[in-house]
């Protein structure tokens, strides 16, 4: 698989669940037809968006089954892998491999503090295991740890697998940097809604979002507005929405969005333990957004 083929917006899918918090096929599957035909370039499954950790291997396998085959080549698969530890990952990587995903997407290691070193040397023996491509994952708010753009470059020397990074850094200066060591060499995607759109300016050529499961059109415009160069009606329209992100984002994901996606009309089910149903505040709040941008499924 060719870099290229992700710089486009790639949708963090949530997991439908039915009651019983058995995976609900059909929803998944609605979801996807409904992402593809919005414009959405690209879709992960099991990441955070996704209760990655809430769910059994076997589960993990069932999600994973149901997304490669009913997208059938449509548009990449990307599957997460979000367990702190590297045995558990090669194992979901390798069965992600086997049943026909594109790519996966390795979150830094997390709990322990990891020196960066420790991060080339995990994903050198992740690649080595499993050789598939890669799309690296920093979350330093979440994980507590931030693989730097120095040692990104040395992955990609060393590594072809790694066709991307999914960041999630505030730091401008660190973006900044991360384009000029190795933007031409990867895609380099933004990974937070808040600041997708000044990582847009910069240089970062796709992005992975969360709130795309319920304005998908909405993130492929704007990237497309800043890939034209038409930068003030981008910021505009990023403006627009900024109260749909912080809203979207209201208590933890994914219980917003699943929310949201059930009053719409596509039937997601809840979020697993520990994550409870949201609160009656905010399911107001999420009412008010629902008209305010006309959000249909």
């Amino acid at each position: 698989m060719k870099k290229e083929q992700l710089e486009n917006v790639m949708s963090a899918l949530i997991t439908p669940l039915n009651a019983d918090y058995t995976v609900n096929h059909g929803a998944l599957k609605k979801l996807i037809d409904v992402q593809i035909k919005k414009g959405i370039g690209s879709i992960l499954v099991l990441g955070g968006t996704g209760e990655y950790l809430a769910f059994s291997d076997e589960q993990r396998k069932e999600v994973i089954d149901v997304a490669v085959q009913h997208t059938n080549k449509r548009v990449p698969v990307v599957v997460g892998l979000i367990s702190p530890g590297i045995e558990d990952n090669i194992k979901i990587a390798k069965y992600a491999k086997e049943s026909g995903a594109d790519v996966i997407l390795p979150v830094t290691p997390y709990y322990l503090t990891v020196s960066q070193q420790g991060f080339i040397d995990y994903y050198k023996e992740l690649d080595r295991k499993v050789d598939m491509p890669m799309l690296l994952y920093n979350y330093p708010s979440k994980t507590n740890s931030n693989i730097l753009p120095e040692t990104v470059e040395k992955l990609v020397n060393d590594v072809p697998n790694v066709i991307g990074i999914k960041e999630c850094t505030y730091d401008v200066g660190q973006v900044t940097e991360l384009i000029a060591r190795v933007g031409e060499r990867i895609t380099v995607m933004a990974g937070e809604e808040y600041s997708a759109f000044a990582a847009f300016a910069l240089g970062v050529k796709g992005a992975v979002m969360a709130s795309s499961n319920v304005v998908p059109e909405h993130w492929v415009k704007l990237l497309q507005l800043v890939k034209e160069g038409k930068l003030e009606e981008a910021r505009q329209k990023n403006a627009e929405y900024f109260p749909l992100y912080q809203d979207i984002f209201i208590e933890s994901n994914p219980g917003p969005l699943k929310y949201v996606m059930n009053e719409v009309g596509l039937d997601v089910g809840p979020t697993k333990l520990p994550l409870l149903e949201i609160s009656e505040d905010s399911k107001q709040k999420l009412n008010q957004l629902i008209e305010k941008y006309n959000i249909v499924i």
